[in-house]
């Protein structure tokens, strides 16, 4: 059974061995996978294989590239007059595997936070580093960034699970690291005043919410975090309710 990993550098391994593959196969491969089951048009491969004008001959490129991934995956690549479409269980997939565990999660999140907190940091496990990890196409570029929107959301889901578990301190010391790599995403901003205000650092949350709206703008999002700021002053016994059930959840 094959294992195909697209959360970092792009591996394809067999029985537990390494594949070798060109640049171009690894590109081929994540284009196939990401939409495993599905055909997929020679036109549509070519433009997520070349980030620049492709080849005059392309669709021949395309057909050589899909023989040597032949070799590692026989006729579990196959061809009918829509295109090539790899036939593999999505399990064997590290992206199918991390959206199912994020779905998961989310339907945990209201039931049951020890097993949500626990099908978060697997599904986080799963990721290695940058996913599509040398391929630069537009359309790869795209497929990454709906993973690492996801990448994002599922971390969110653990820390508002952290935090129902009363690990305030440590999550937000993880939260001032995430808000230097991502200023401008009101969760993490919002998530971290919270934090602060339920570690007993109430002038430390608020000296956040104006470093968050520095940082936002004019996004609607300011909004939402301006009422989280109101909260925290008044001292609003909602934000020690969950951050999975509470009425200040939307605004994190």
């Amino acid at each position: 059974m094959p294992s195909i990993r697209l959360l970092g550098p792009i591996e394809l391994r067999i029985g537990g061995q390494m594949a070798s593959l060109s640049a171009k196969d690894r590109a081929l491969l994540a284009a196939l996978s990401l939409r495993v089951g599905q055909p997929i048009s020679i036109a549509s491969l070519t433009d997520f294989v070349w980030d620049h004008g492709p080849p005059a001959k392309a669709a021949q490129s395309i057909q050589s590239y899909v023989r040597r991934l032949r070799q590692h995956l026989g006729d579990q690549i196959t061809l009918d007059d829509r295109g090539y479409a790899l036939r593999v269980a999505p399990e064997t997939i590290d992206v199918a595997c991390f959206n199912q565990l994020f779905e998961t999660a989310c339907d945990l999140r209201r039931s049951d936070i020890d097993l949500c907190e626990e099908t978060t940091a697997c599904a986080l496990g799963l990721w290695r580093g940058t996913a599509l990890s040398g391929v630069d196409s537009f359309q790869a570029a795209h497929a990454r960034n709906v993973l690492e929107e996801t990448h994002l959301s599922t971390i969110e889901l653990l820390l508002r699970c952290r935090l129902d578990r009363g690990d305030d301190g440590a999550v937000a010391a993880d939260l001032r690291q995430l808000v230097i790599l991502h200023p401008t995403r009101a969760p993490f901003w919002a998530l971290l005043m919270v934090a602060l205000y339920r570690g007993g650092r109430q002038h430390e949350a608020l000296q956040a919410a104006k470093q968050a709206e520095r940082q936002l703008g004019a996004q609607n999002a300011v909004l939402d975090l301006r009422s989280l700021e109101t909260a925290i002053l008044t001292q609003d016994p909602g934000l020690d309710e969950s951050l999975l059930l509470s009425t200040h959840a939307a605004a994190i």
